[in-house]
């Protein structure tokens, strides 16, 4: 039996569905974007015309730049576009053009910095969540669309949310890791051991942090073009049953039209 289509699964969103995420008219989407205050999406060929294109990826760098925009202090990004029991985020790697090898080689170093992650906050290869490539727009820029399972890991608790904070943190702030590293892995670590009921060493050392610095920009190196990285994003439940509900609203409306016109078909084939 073929798997229903969900919104989630959608590469291009319309103008619409962004607007009602965004919480903004759409001309008002149109008139941020040329003021800068939204970042600039992907464009596609239609015809004859070049028209701007809404991606998921591109979604949450809204979302997170309007987030930024209002708000001095953090707030959570949330979307009906994200799969239960996950989080997201989106990279941006801002360069013109893109060959092939420049995409791998950046990919691998992105793969690279995540294992890092993991690495630092002693996940055991069994525990640690897989860094998945849920969408990419191979444009420019280069936008990826990363999704990161949330399921409890026993005796670690929720080990994907605290990989990738800590990986959002690093590319967020590639060039004061170092200070904030004790603090974000003693965070964690006193989280786990509250999990397993047990006392733990929540030091970590400064030869380590020296290390996580240096591997860690030897990644970034690795890479054509450092990314931009929005805050982490979770799933928006009453909004996706919402969106679930108006996409049946619209294929009833649409399945009626069809079916008034085939109608009318009919009726003319008859008057003949």
């Amino acid at each position: 039996m073929a798997k229903t289509p969900q919104p989630d699964d959608a590469a291009l969103l319309s103008t619409g569905i962004v607007a009602s995420i965004l919480g903004l008219r759409q001309d008002a989407i149109r008139g941020m974007i040329e003021l800068g205050t939204l970042p600039e999406p992907q464009w596609m060929s239609l015809g004859r015309r070049v028209e701007r294109v809404y991606t998921q990826e591109w979604l949450l760098l809204a979302l997170d730049r309007e987030r930024h925009e209002r708000l001095e202090h953090f707030v959570q990004l949330s979307s009906p576009l994200v799969p239960r029991d996950s989080v997201q985020f989106a990279l941006r790697f801002p360069s013109e053009s893109w060959t092939v090898e420049e995409i791998a080689r950046t990919l691998v170093a992105t793969e690279s910095l995540w294992g890092l992650c993991q690495e630092v906050l002693n996940l055991e290869a069994s525990a640690a969540p897989a860094l998945q490539v849920r969408r990419m727009s191979a444009g420019s820029p280069l936008d990826v669309l990363v999704t990161v399972a949330n399921t409890p890991v026993p005796g670690f608790g929720l080990a994907g949310i605290a990989a990738a904070s800590l990986f959002v943190y690093v590319v967020r702030n590639a060039e004061k890791i170092g200070g904030a590293l004790p603090s974000i892995v003693a965070s964690w670590r006193e989280q786990r051991a509250r999990a397993l009921n047990a006392k733990v060493d929540l030091a970590i050392a400064e030869d380590r942090v020296a290390e996580f610095e240096r591997e860690s920009a030897a990644r970034f190196a690795a890479m054509k073009v450092a990314p931009e990285a929005t805050e982490l994003a979770e799933r928006d439940e009453r909004a996706a049953r919402a969106l679930l509900k108006s996409k049946g609203k619209s294929l009833e409306s649409l399945q009626k039209r069809r079916d008034a016109r085939r109608q009318n078909e009919i009726e003319g084939v008859e008057a003949d």
